[in-house]
């Protein structure tokens, strides 16, 4: 069997479901700041977000 050195592969949605993610992670961020979160947040950061992408 041959040995590789790299693998690569992609990760996108297909191991790491990144929307899942950035709700935790912007949640967890406001909690520790001690500011409430909601729905309507993260809709605000994901228009805010697509105006970059």
């Amino acid at each position: 069997m041959k040995k590789y050195e790299i693998f690569l592969f992609d990760a996108d949605d297909t191991l790491f479901d990144y929307d899942m993610a950035e709700e935790n992670a912007l949640r967890i961020m406001f909690e520790l700041c001690g500011f409430s979160y909601s729905a309507e947040i993260r809709a605000r950061y994901r228009e805010i977000k697509s105006v970059k992408e």
